[in-house]
């Protein structure tokens, strides 16, 4: 390389280098917070270093939490301030219309209107609603419908996180059964907490029930609702199916490296407004032999089935139905083994046992009752009984 191209270069690196180390260093990205209120939604964030300036921008998030649609990209936000106080790090946006939802990005500039950081995220965004939005209501909070009965169905209502916190706000309940025409209002309470559950002790067995929630709450002078929650729907049944079970296999364990086969038999202990098929599939049956041992997994996979113990049959696709309440019960044969395709211990009804359960939480068992959705429950064989429920809603 000649010496004047040399020099040359020399000159450009020393610039560049100069320039980068004289370049302020970017801030790290920061957040903002959004709190809603009844009419506006007030954005803060914390001062950023050498800003003088930030601008506020919005954008629509309707779709994106109503629709869990994708968050909106940069150019969807639109400029609605400019805070020249440095020290003042919040805007309150009183422009934004009723039952919509907003995203917010606020820019930090400096004097020379070089943008410093912000708080977009193209992953993520924070999204609010000026005023109530519309709460949940579900069964017993997560479909543990298992608790709902004759005599009680079991209810829950959630505010929309979104929008204006539900503490202190009044729930207002309302209710019909599925042959009258209008609602009217059952139970109102104080809401404590962003979700609250109470129970309709005053059903009537083999009715069905529907349900809707609001919020109310007097606030600067007025009176503010959020709209209904979804119509929750639910039969006044008994919806979990109880078993009595037992083990006809002793306890014993298979040394010589093959499966082990197994029988128990399986009994219907409640009018469960259902149907219970077990099925030719693998389920998980947990053990622990000492009381203070830890369980371990296994595998069970029930393939025979009788009413007798005596005569055997395959279980078909469709699966084998147990017998009504007092009809008589269901022998099931099974095949034991680990995850390497050998047995090491079965318990059956061990009472020196830790645990000797059977989860019903797959394909192995099938509860036609008032729900809908997959089966859950499970067999207890050390105090022989067993129960399974389907998911409402």
């Amino acid at each position: 390389m000649k010496p004047f191209k040399r020099m040359l270069l020399a000159f450009v690196i020393a610039t560049l280098v100069g320039a980068l180390a004289a370049a302020p260093a970017l801030a790290k990205p920061f957040t903002c917070t959004l709190t809603p209120d009844f009419g506006s939604i007030t954005v803060t964030w914390k001062k950023v270093p050498d800003a003088a300036v930030y601008k506020v921008y919005r954008a629509d998030a309707t779709k994106c939490a109503k629709q869990d649609a994708a968050f909106p990209a940069m150019k969807k936000y639109q400029k609605i301030a400019t805070i020249k106080k440095a020290s003042k790090c919040k805007y309150t946006d009183s422009s934004c219309k009723k039952n919509r939802y907003y995203c917010y990005v606020v820019k930090a500039y400096s004097k020379k209107g070089k943008l410093l950081a912000s708080t977009y995220n193209d992953d993520w965004a924070s999204y609010a609603l000026p005023g109530f939005g519309r709460p949940d209501i579900f069964n017993n909070g997560y479909g543990e419908n298992y608790l709902n009965s004759k005599k009680a169905l079991h209810i829950a209502v959630q505010e929309d996180y979104a929008g204006v916190a539900a503490k202190g706000a009044t729930w207002k309940i309302y209710r019909k059964t599925s042959t009258q025409k209008k609602f009217t209002l059952w139970k109102t309470f104080k809401s404590k907490e962003e979700f609250c559950e109470i129970a309709d002790k005053s059903v009537k067995a083999g009715k069905t029930y529907q349900y809707r929630a609001k919020l109310v709450v007097k606030k600067h002078g007025k009176t503010y609702a959020s709209p209904y929650s979804q119509t929750l729907t639910i039969p006044a049944v008994a919806f979990q199916a109880t078993y009595k079970v037992k083990a006809v296999t002793p306890a014993a364990t298979n040394e010589d490296g093959s499966p082990l086969e197994v029988v128990i038999k399986l009994v219907n202990a409640s009018n469960d407004n259902g149907v219970t098929r077990v099925l030719p599939r693998t389920s998980t049956y947990f053990h622990a032999a000492g009381k203070s041992a830890d369980a371990d997994m296994e595998e069970i996979s029930f393939t025979a089935y009788s009413t007798d113990n005596k005569t055997w049959k395959p279980i078909p696709d469709k699966g084998a139905k147990l017998p009504a309440k007092g009809k008589g019960a269901l022998f099931l044969k099974g095949t034991l083994k680990d995850d390497e395709g050998a047995a090491t211990v079965w318990l059956g009804n061990d009472s020196t046992a830790a645990t000797s359960l059977i989860s019903l939480e797959g394909d192995m068992l099938e509860y036609a009752g008032p729900g809908a959705g997959e089966t859950y429950g499970g067999l207890d064989l050390l105090d022989g009984t067993g129960s399974a429920y389907q998911e409402w809603d």
